[in-house]
């Protein structure tokens, strides 16, 4: 990773200086906050309840998730694993490079990496790929279509996920990074390029190199033989490693980087652009892999349900959750205390380097006369005033500009999720195990 940020950066001295900065900083010796640190749920839900209900629904989905995968054993036990560890791969590479740590969560129950990374995130991966994969491997698509459908089932999860959590202060995002600065409802459209990217490579990734490892052997080459225990272990550490990059170099390069930064084509347009292609794969996928992928009838609607009880209720859960918070939440009322985008100098401009090597312009610092993030830097009462120079301070929530359309969107991308699983789910392949 050293390497490929060097070579990418064009100062490989620069960039291994400027990481082990972080990580020196990150696992300081003489701070336990560096491995773990906890919190208070009382002081969560005085601060925003929204975030603890959101930890405790995460908890629960996993939860839920994991006892699918050993009960059905095989290959969606090693995705479950392979996904927490792609999951933590992600999110420390994410703070430890300088170029792509634009991002800072609400302090949750348990944070980890000096404060950066709630434990939830690292269980989210799970939630949304197990989930996705065990309604999506129910088409019986090829090793190499299938990944993009899958994709496309981990972004319909996202979307009302993301949409709500920055509106809530579960995170905020750089003010003005390039590669943020795109966006819709505050959330960039990079987001959504970032999971189909990285969800379609980390299932290829999985897929083949479990194929090629055991020959071929049982479906998607989980094997019947000993070389399967061993060639599970080896694809699950295979994509929990090197989804990440190889998702940037083979998918974001081409479909973002080269066409955004060099001829400046709208991030939305591209997003439009790379999800019409996974359709597109994924119906192709559908549409010539036989009968067999289809529900033919014989199959009873209580065993279709006792097959995917787990599945069902981590989706029932998820939505229940989205529809409360949306119903019920009052952003205006809620505040964050934590770390974010350092507050500084408005005039003052840094950069970021892109995979291709440039140098993209960017405030250094957050103006705290100027900017465009759905929060308040005025927080009455707060413990940790916004001042100058300030990376750890309060933030408070605001207002809905329009709860109707908010509203409108969050239902409309929990409807369609829920109406595609179901489909998966309950109108696919009647005689898979």
């Amino acid at each position: 990773y050293l390497w490929l940020a060097g070579e990418l950066t064009g100062n490989m001295a620069e960039t291994v200086h400027a990481v082990l900065d972080r990580v020196r900083m990150y696992w300081a010796s003489d701070s336990r906050k560096g491995v773990i640190s906890f919190r208070s749920p009382l002081e969560i839900w005085a601060e925003n309840p929204t975030f603890l209900l959101a930890e405790v629904m995460f908890f629960t989905w996993a939860a839920l998730t994991m006892k699918h995968a050993l009960r059905s054993g095989g290959r969606f036990s090693q995705l479950w694993c392979a996904a927490l560890l792609h999951g933590l791969v992600t999110e420390l590479l994410s703070y430890t490079l300088p170029d792509v740590d634009n991002f800072w969560h609400f302090r949750g129950m348990a944070m980890l990496f000096n404060g950066r990374l709630p434990l939830y995130i690292t269980i989210l991966y799970p939630c949304f790929y197990y989930t996705g994969y065990a309604a999506v491997s129910r088409l019986k698509l090829s090793l190499f279509l299938e990944p993009f459908a899958f994709a496309i089932s981990v972004v319909l999860l996202d979307v009302p996920y993301d949409i709500l959590g920055v509106k809530m202060l579960w995170w905020t995002w750089h003010d003005t990074d390039p590669n943020l600065y795109d966006r819709t409802y505050y959330v960039p459209w990079t987001s959504y390029m970032f999971h189909l990217t990285f969800a379609s490579t980390f299932l290829l990734i999985l897929n083949t190199s479990r194929a090629l490892l055991t020959y071929g052997e049982g479906e998607k080459g989980e094997g019947a033989t000993s070389r399967g225990g061993c060639a599970g272990f080896v694809s699950v550490v295979l994509a929990g490693c090197l989804s990440m990059p190889l998702a940037v170099l083979s998918q974001m390069l081409p479909a973002y980087n080269f066409p955004h930064d060099v001829y400046g084509v709208h991030t939305e347009v591209l997003l439009w652009m790379l999800l019409g292609t996974y359709i597109l794969l994924a119906w192709i996928g559908e549409r010539t892999s036989g009968s067999e992928a289809r529900s033919s009838g014989s199959e009873s609607a209580s065993s279709r349900r006792h097959r995917n009880t787990e599945i069902c209720v981590a989706l029932m859960v998820y939505y229940v959750f989205i529809g409360t918070v949306l119903l019920l939440a009052r952003p205006e009322s809620y505040s964050s205390t934590g770390l974010h985008q350092t507050l500084g100098n408005c005039s003052v401009i840094g950069h970021t380097t892109n995979v291709l090597g440039q140098k993209l312009p960017k405030q250094a610092f957050l103006c705290a006369s100027s900017y465009d993030e759905p929060f308040s830097l005025l927080c009455a009462n707060a413990t940790h005033p916004a001042t100058g120079g300030a990376s750890y301070y309060t933030i408070c929530g605001t207002s809905f500009p329009n709860i109707a359309e908010f509203k409108c969107i969050i239902i409309a991308a929990c409807t369609l999720g829920a109406v595609v699983y179901y489909q998966l789910l309950f109108r696919s392949c009647s005689d898979c195990s």
